[in-house]
């Protein structure tokens, strides 16, 4: 049952990151700023325009290191709601994977659900 298990949830987490930012949030499309060393970070999401991106693509699609840089170093313009929906998804997607046999650690989770809840 662990194969099944894993590949379902492999395949629930990915579709749930990729389609959040479609459905939430694809008309607002932010500028970046050329001057922003770290631009290779941010991610179109499905903006149309070159050199814009899109804030929920930007902080669902990225590694857990690049979250936390993001959330703590202001990179990523988001709104409230924005940010309440990254808060609802990475601590729905943690309880879940600490559920289930899928081994994960709860460290760098526990530091994003902070820094988007501060």
């Amino acid at each position: 049952m662990l194969p099944i298990e894993t590949a379902l949830f492999c395949f629930m987490t990915a579709s749930i990151l990729y389609w959040t930012p479609y459905f939430i949030k694809k008309d607002r499309c932010l500028t970046i700023d050329p001057e922003d060393v770290d631009n290779e970070f941010f991610h179109k999401g499905w903006c149309k325009e070159e050199g814009t991106y899109n804030p929920i693509a930007t902080l669902l699609w990225a590694s857990e290191s690049q979250i936390i840089k993001n959330i703590i170093g202001h990179k990523v313009d988001t709104e409230f709601g924005g940010i309440i929906t990254f808060l609802i998804i990475w601590y729905l997607l943690t309880i879940t994977t600490y559920g289930t046999n899928v081994p994960a650690g709860l460290f760098l989770p526990g530091m994003i659900i902070g820094c988007a809840i501060g």
